[in-house]
This record gives structure tokens, sequence and C-alpha cells, in this order.
């Protein structure tokens, strides 16, 4: 288990409005707050999302407002995309994009080129947390590839990044139709390995791939499950068969607990039907399952094979 934290503070309100001299990629985002928070924290985010920070104005908010400072930023996309004008399948991108940035000032998710996804691919701040949380778990089997290349790539596929976040959906949502979730799957796995064909370089191939493979190799997830105030867990939780994961090295357990968020990561594995263990600290933030699994230490070839799970 690795644990790390980083929060801007409490913000006021945050919207946006347009940008009156820009171009259609030009839009501004006002942030209302109680006190003035660091630029060091506010800023760099926005280059996550594949934007350009151009200009600032500070200044009084309305007379009778609760917030003392008040904070307008003149934001440039790199892409071309148009903020008042969203394609038909993602009309809410505005909403998504304030969300997403509100949730990455709050510390519950966390700063890397994956946010881009948000306005490239149109998925919420939460669907591309289980990209990260999948990209996070293919960094700890010990894939010859660090945790920015593997965000990076996705981050530069975002039609495949999409599909990732819809077979995750597919698969695992309680609330798609059971008769038809086998067709569905077969369906977006079958968009996904097509799309590969695109795909001209064999390191981000065989980094996409993996991702597919950890996708349909969970079992069960606590993603879905929201608060009496319809918040997302805080915690991301995935129940992974990790000998259908291609990329996994023996020795492999039966089954694995893998837990996400911006806060900690942890692992937990068994390689029979019951488990013993508890909770050990690590500050092996990209090691900690080779650590864990050498701790396991199965007692049997029988066991190592896992001919003692049903």
């Amino acid at each position: 288990m690795t644990v790390r934290t980083q929060a801007l503070g409490r913000l006021l309100e945050v919207r946006l409005h347009p940008e009156t001299s820009g171009s259609a990629s030009d839009v501004r985002i006002r942030i209302l707050c109680d006190r003035l928070p660091s630029l060091s924290l506010l800023l760099p985010p926005f280059a996550d999302f594949g934007l350009e920070v151009v200009d600032e104005r500070t200044g009084s908010p309305a007379e009778g407002s609760v917030a003392s400072h008040e904070i307008d930023l003149g934001l440039r996309a790199h892409a071309k995309m148009s903020w008042s004008e969203s394609p038909p399948a993602r009309p809410d991108l505005r909403e998504r994009f304030l969300d997403a940035v509100k949730a990455v000032w709050a510390g519950d998710c966390e700063s890397d080129p994956l946010n881009s996804l948000v306005l490239t691919a149109g998925l919420t701040w939460v669907q591309v947390s289980w990209l990260r949380a999948v990209a996070a778990y293919l960094r700890q089997t010990q894939a010859a590839f660090s945790l920015p290349n593997i965000c990076e790539v996705l981050a530069g596929q975002p039609a495949i990044g999409a599909l990732a976040a819809q077979l995750f959906e597919e698969r695992l949502d309680p609330d798609r139709d059971d008769g038809q979730r086998a067709a569905a799957q077969a369906e977006v796995a079958e968009q996904f390995t097509s799309a590969l064909d695109s795909v001209a370089n064999l390191d981000e191939d065989r980094i996409l791939r993996s991702v597919l493979g950890i996708v349909q190799a969970i079992e069960r997830t606590n993603a879905f499950q929201r608060s009496d105030d319809g918040q997302t867990p805080p915690t991301l939780s995935l129940k992974i068969s990790p000998r259908r994961v291609p990329v996994i090295a023996r020795p492999v357990p039966a089954a694995e607990i893998w837990v996400y968020s911006p806060r900690v990561e942890g692992v937990h594995m068994r390689f029979g039907k019951v488990a013993r263990g508890g909770i050990r600290w690590s500050d092996r933030r990209e090691d900690i399952r080779m650590e864990v699994l050498a701790l396991t230490k199965p007692r049997s070839t029988d066991e190592l094979a896992g001919r003692r799970v049903s």
C-alpha cells in the first residue's frame, strides 16, 4: 500500500464564460474563493486537460458575495474544438470539464495527461479514473513501460480510450441488461481491436492490448456503487483474475484485489480459497505488487499453480 495526498483547498464557485475576443477554442474560467490559492497548484492541471492558460485577471467579487477573491483565467484548447458547439454525442462537455477540474483541485482526481480524455473523448472524470486505475495496475505487473508512458499512450488515442471506458461499463455496470451483456462486450472489444490497426508504434500497440486484457480480466468492482447523496466511492477497487492478463509474470495468484485512489494504492492477493494477511505500508510506489507477491509465499507447487482454487 502506498499513500499520497494533494488538494488545492475549498473553492466557492467555478464557472465558464465566453471569451469575447478569442476563437471558438478559447474560453474563460472564473474562480471565486475565500483565499487566494497557490498558483503552483491552480494552474498546472490545465495542461493535462490539453489547455493553455493564456492570461490571468484578478478582481473583487460582486457585493454581497461570500467569496473574498476572484480569479479569471483565459484558456485555449490545443486541439481543434469549439466550446460553444459541442458534438451531439457529448452536449454536456462544459459541465464534464468543470466537474473534472473541481475534482482535481479537491484531490479526488489525479492530474496527468489522461484528463485530456474529458475534452477529446467526452469522458467524465470518474470514467477517466477507471482507466487510470487500470494503467496503475498495468505498471505494477512489471510491464516494461512507465506509468507516465502508459497514460500518454491512452491520452493520445482518445477513440480507443473511450472504447476502454465503454467496455468497462458493459462488463461491470449492474444496470446493464445481463441478456445483452456478452454480445455488447464482444462488439466493443471488436471495435477496440479494430482500432488498433491504426496504431503504428509497436510499444503503443502492446500497451493498449494490455489495457484491453486487464479490463477483460476484471470480475467485480465497486465503481458503480453510490452513497446516499449520489457520490462515487472515494477509493476504487477491482477484483482481477490475473491468469487472464497476458502480461502477468509467474507466479500468478488465483485472484487479486487492486485498490486505487489519488491518495492510496494497494493490492490483496490469494493463491487459494483462504487468504491470511494484513495491511502493510510500502514506499515502493511502482513495485508494491511484486513486494506483496514475494510475501505471499505459496506453500506448495500445487498451490502455486492454483490447483486448490475451484
